[in-house]
């Protein structure tokens, strides 16, 4: 792939014509038996890998000419050292939903922090874009978390994460090789969108039972931030009945408490808005819903209900639109309407109130879910 002499400007585009031509190398990389004459500088560059190797204490940092390099590691494979050759002489990366894991394992394996990135950032729009491969976000997490420099990036894919939860627990990846310290993480995450906080539940025993033996000694630990009181009481009692840890001490401490406070909430006051004073609970029971997973709206001039956990939730107040609301969209939890006038708000679940956003650029005069 050749650079243009608008890409990294005339030096990369006439860097990239002498390797094209293999001209001027001053060092040779062997990857699974093929040879590369290439440049050290260029190498060094763009790759950690290359850089201590060439500039460190390791003998090729000393020999002269062209000395061939030889590398051998299983998950550097030439389709991918080709693509990281591009990369190095022409600054494109031809990535692909189908390519991303092995040219980030290659990348991993060179120090290559520009391509590790690329390969976080492609995977992320890739999944917010088609809502698929959720799970390859575990594996290009693992690599990413190795840098410190790579936590912006590291945030980004646990954001994409946890905005898919529901599809990514229903993948092997996510009872194979999630970390505990990942799903704890995400658990706690008032964004991790779910069908419903019962699904969350069956999503920690699925991932506990994929490897009981090892695993078994955190299910307190992660129950503990799946919000139960949030569960129908009659879907957590069966919920309960029907799993094998049962048993678990603190997990049966975590159901009775519920149950409790279930009782209370019956006789207590609510908010106004059909909440109990979260004040009144367990300091182990989080009472914050997460962010909705369903785009099933219903609005009128005197009430919006949106379709949460089976149930129809009925939220207050009213949009300031009134009467004339025509179109709402439920995105990633946020409710928002608009307006023929091209008005347009936005509810926020947490606080219960409306937000006046900017005007549409173009008015909406139909009904919309998106």
């Amino acid at each position: 792939m050749a650079a243009s002499k608008t890409d990294g400007g005339r030096t990369l585009y006439n860097l990239s014509k002498i390797y094209a031509r293999q001209e001027l190398s001053d060092v040779t990389v062997e990857v699974n038996s093929v040879q590369y004459k290439l440049h050290r500088v260029m190498l060094a560059g763009c790759s950690d890998y290359f850089y201590k190797m060439f500039c460190g204490q390791m003998k090729e940092s000393s020999a002269e000419g062209c000395d061939v390099v030889s590398i051998a590691y299983d998950g550097l494979t030439t389709d991918a050292f080709r693509i990281l050759l591009d990369f190095v002489y022409t600054a494109k990366l031809n990535l692909s939903r189908y390519n991303v894991l092995e040219v980030c394992r290659a990348a991993d394996y060179l120090q290559m922090l520009e391509v590790i990135t690329r390969c976080g950032e492609f995977l992320v729009k890739h999944v917010e874009n088609e809502g698929v491969g959720v799970g390859q976000l575990l594996i290009i997490d693992q690599f990413v978390c190795n840098y410190d420099s790579l936590k912006e990036v590291q945030a980004n894919i646990t954001k994409s994460m946890a905005s898919h939860f529901g599809k990514l627990a229903e993948t092997k990846k996510f009872r194979k090789i999630l970390s505990f310290e990942k799903l704890l993480e995400l658990l706690q995450r008032d964004d991790l969108t779910v069908k419903s906080e019962a699904e969350t539940f069956r999503s920690v025993i699925r991932w506990v039972e994929a490897d009981a033996e090892k695993r078994t000694e955190h299910l307190s630990k992660l129950l503990s931030h799946v919000r139960l009181a949030l569960i129908d009481i009659d879907e957590l009692t069966v919920l309960m009945d029907n799993s094998k840890f049962r048993e678990v001490p603190d997990l049966y401490d975590f159901y009775v408490s519920t149950l409790r406070f279930r009782a209370k909430r019956r006789t207590s006051e609510t908010d106004g808005h059909g909440y109990v004073d979260i004040s009144t609970a367990p300091a182990h029971l989080n009472l914050k819903k997460r962010l909705l997973a369903t785009v099933c709206l219903k609005v009128s001039s005197s009430s919006i209900h949106c379709r949460y956990d089976n149930k129809w939730i009925r939220f207050k107040p009213n949009s300031p639109l009134g009467n004339h609301c025509t179109s709402q969209i439920l995105l990633y939890g946020k409710i928002m309407v608009g307006s023929e006038n091209g008005d347009f708000c936005e509810f926020n679940q947490y606080k219960r109130e409306w937000k006046q956003l900017q005007k549409m650029i173009q008015p909406r005069k139909f009904l919309h879910h998106l």
